[in-house]
């Protein structure tokens, strides 16, 4: 499990060693700050603390919008394989790839936010003993 990849890598790091990784995350996070159930940032920051890690950092990857335009692909793949890739269903693909360009320099400047992430960056260092 995750909980024991981290707690492994604890127990072999040196003091001041540092675990660095990342983890997907593409929803809304809900119930916070008691969402403990999926790797948001409370779940990565307990499973951190309750490994031993007294200096712990998590950062949200990607902004609303990067989670928009991954879902818009995941989904036009999902409907084109439904679909057999029918016309209707490219045309539709196209203009919403266009409007995601034109809406990028705007759009992609949003800040991230732990609230709707791409994904975590998460860093944990080994106090010294």
């Amino acid at each position: 499990t995750p909980e024991l990849l981290i707690s492994e890598a604890y127990r072999i790091l040196k003091p001041h060693g540092i675990i660095i990784g990342t983890v997907p995350f593409i929803r809304d996070v809900h119930q916070a700050p008691y969402d403990f159930l999926r790797y948001t940032s409370y779940m990565l920051d307990r499973m951190l603390k309750d490994a031993g890690f007294d200096q712990r950092e998590i950062t949200a990857l990607g902004n609303p919008f990067d989670v928009f335009v991954l879902i818009q692909e995941l989904f036009f793949s999902w409907w084109m394989d439904l679909t057999s890739g029918r016309t209707s269903v490219r045309i539709f693909r196209k203009l919403f790839s266009i409007l995601t360009r034109f809406c990028a320099p705007t759009a992609g400047r949003m800040p991230p936010t732990k609230h709707f992430p791409e994904g975590y960056g998460f860093v944990g260092i080994k106090s010294v003993i």
